[in-house]
């Protein structure tokens, strides 16, 4: 996922050039989006969350309404003990998609994290 975030990277950085190809550009940086975020998955399940979130955080800068990227945030962030930032995350996402159900989990988690008393 490294080379493709990367190839990525390096077709959107012409995304700043006049081109006729704005939709184009569009559709590689919401692809781009989504490889960052499988790419903080791959670190997630590897056991490292400080690149979990930085792909994430990738992620959200490219499609910063995309609520999935925000939740995945909110996962490192508390893997990582950074909870006053995880709960401000968590908000975020509850704002884009208030309904999703894996806020609740991130919710109990939080709280766990906590000690059960947040």
């Amino acid at each position: 996922w490294q080379a493709v975030v990367a190839a990525g990277e390096a077709l959107l950085a012409q995304a700043d050039e006049p081109s006729p190809l704005g939709e184009l550009f569009a559709q590689v940086r919401d692809q781009l989006a989504a490889d960052y975020n499988t790419l903080g998955n791959a670190h997630d399940h590897g056991g490292d969350p400080a690149a979990a979130l930085a792909a994430y955080e990738r992620a959200i800068a490219l499609q910063p309404g995309f609520a999935m990227w925000q939740r995945n945030r909110a996962g490192a962030l508390i893997d990582l003990g950074r909870l006053d930032d995880a709960q401000a995350t968590i908000d975020e996402a509850r704002i884009l998609e208030p309904d999703a159900p894996r806020l609740a989990e991130l919710d109990a988690a939080l709280r766990q994290a906590r000690g059960g008393s947040g």
